[in-house]
């Protein structure tokens, strides 16, 4: 008994061991995973901010190559600094008699300071690049270096380039840039009515609406005053080039549509070739798809290119050119609602040709499923009067096979022998020697083993003459005897039943004798 007791106290000390043992097992494993665990993030962060390095000297070096290529651009000129904006007052610049004043801005002094300290007057009158958080971009001049340090003052002009609205609210990035001349300008008006309106004097409104700008940017607004009436135009900026030679165009909207007569050339934007073809006709996109254009070729005036070898600058839309002491070649082309009234109406004319394409295809698919449904009913009525020609044949043969023999004349050990001859509605014409003792429904069969006709069985009734009378199929269990037709000849016509006809209703009509 001791000796159990000592094996059991054992067993349960082991088991309290082991239960140790691996308590403290998984207690080491669970601080090994939280160990790793916590290496892995620790390696994740790492390797994070590693990224967020390379990134972060990856935009520094391109804001220095950035910088680098500006200021070689500007000729050892930069200046880049973000300013808030805030609305000049432009009684100043009437005050001063200052004639192109309607893109000039108030900066701060330092940034004069800054400008002078580079000599960046031997670029000419400062220019400047206006760009906002949300994408907006257009250029100006500056009118005085007198705002307060930290802000940017606009005219009514730049603000409405820059702000929805035309209200300044929030930051402008402010770049110091050298812009090249323009050549040659495509305004678009707005509205209707610009042409109308001003009729032959469109250079002289063109030229007083120039005359008091510094520059012109892709994309901006540009107010045209006659006759006290303001008229708003827009302008887009491109590079064309036919053969050796490029040109500096300016094109309506977000779309460039170039008439050329059997000219080979080149259209780039920016730095990208967007095309090099040979069409009398094209309609180029900026985003740097070519789509042939729906609209009559009388819609689209040809650019007048009739300055080769002038100023070649490949713009993007955030470009611009400057327009101080410059011949500008001018146009204007067709208003931005005119254009917006012809593609709804190319769109409706494309709408409705889609719809009567639709309504064909709908009517000829309604065409083929009508012919399609009538082939199948017709080849279902040809299978089904084939089963059922196959069915009566198979009933005829049945019938003609279960006759009893036919007996002779002279036959009349079991009775009077009647000699019956029927006549069939398509002019058949049979005969059969039967016995008194027979059923009436002998005949039938008979007549069913002949094919009757054409008449389905139990569809007919057999009529006989002198005295007439009707045998309808009901009374096909009578015998001949009964039915008082006890020898010699008999005929009957196979007469149809009509649908309403009763086993006592002569039928009427054309039928088959049986004599």
């Amino acid at each position: 008994m001791f000796a159990g007791e000592l094996k059991a106290s054992e067993a349960r000390l082991l088991a309290e061991q082991h239960k140790r043992k691996e308590k403290e097992r998984l207690r080491l494993q669970k601080e090994r995973e939280l160990a790793e665990r916590s290496r892995q993030r620790e390696q994740d962060r790492e390797e994070q901010r590693r990224l967020a390095l390379d990134a972060q000297l990856a935009r520094e070096k391109e804001e220095q190559d950035l910088a680098w290529q500006e200021t070689e651009h500007n000729r050892g000129v930069y200046l880049r600094v973000e300013l808030l904006a805030l609305a000049a007052d432009e009684s100043v610049a009437i005050t001063k008699g200052i004639k192109r004043s309607a893109d000039k801005v108030f900066l701060p002094p330092s940034v004069g300071s800054h400008l002078m300290g580079q000599d960046a007057q031997k670029n000419g009158a400062p220019l400047f690049q206006l760009s906002t958080p949300h994408g907006s971009v257009t250029h100006a001049g500056v009118l005085e270096f007198t705002a307060p340090e930290g802000v940017v003052l606009l005219p009514v002009k730049v603000a409405r380039c820059l702000f929805p609205g035309g209200a300044p609210t929030g930051s402008v990035v402010v770049k110091y840039v050298r812009l090249e001349k323009g050549a040659f300008v495509s305004f678009q008006p707005l509205t209707r009515g610009f042409h109308e309106a001003v009729d032959d004097g469109v250079r002289e409104v063109l030229e007083a609406a120039l005359a008091t700008h510094c520059t012109l940017s892709v994309g901006d607004l540009l107010e045209a005053r006659h006759n006290g009436e303001t008229f708003t135009l827009r302008g887009e900026t491109f590079t064309l080039r036919v053969g050796a030679e490029r040109w500096q165009l300016r094109g309506s909207g977000p779309r460039l549509h170039v008439l050329l007569q059997g000219e080979t050339f080149t259209l780039r934007v920016g730095a990208e070739r967007l095309l090099e073809a040979h069409d009398p006709r094209l309609h180029v996109l900026l985003q740097g798809a070519v789509q042939q254009p729906p609209m009559p070729r009388s819609l689209h005036a040809p650019f007048r290119v009739t300055t080769p070898g002038g100023l070649v600058q490949e713009l993007k839309p955030s470009s611009a050119v400057s327009v101080i002491d410059t011949d500008l070649e001018a146009e204007v082309v067709a208003s931005l609602e005119t254009e917006t009234h012809i593609r709804d109406w190319q769109a409706e004319q494309q709408r409705q040709a889609d719809a009567v394409v639709a309504f064909a295809a709908e009517r000829e698919h309604a065409a083929a499923a009508a012919a399609a449904d009538v082939a199948l009913r017709a080849q279902l009525v040809a299978e089904g009067a084939l089963a059922d020609s196959v069915r009566r044949e198979r009933s005829r043969q049945e019938k003609e096979a279960n006759l009893p023999v036919e007996p002779s004349a002279s036959d009349k050990d079991q009775g009077p022998i009647l000699t019956c001859v029927f006549r069939l509605p398509d002019g058949g014409r049979f005969t059969r020697r039967v016995r008194a003792q027979d059923q009436l429904q002998l005949l039938f069969d008979f007549v069913d083993s002949k094919g009757a006709g054409g008449l389905e069985s139990g569809s007919y009734s057999l009529v006989s003459q002198f005295p007439r009378r009707l045998l309808p199929p009901s009374s096909g269990a009578s015998t001949l005897e009964q039915l008082e037709m006890s020898g010699g000849q008999h005929s009957f016509f196979v007469e149809a039943r009509t649908a309403g006809s009763a086993n006592e209703t002569m039928v009427e009509g054309e039928g088959v004798r049986v004599s």
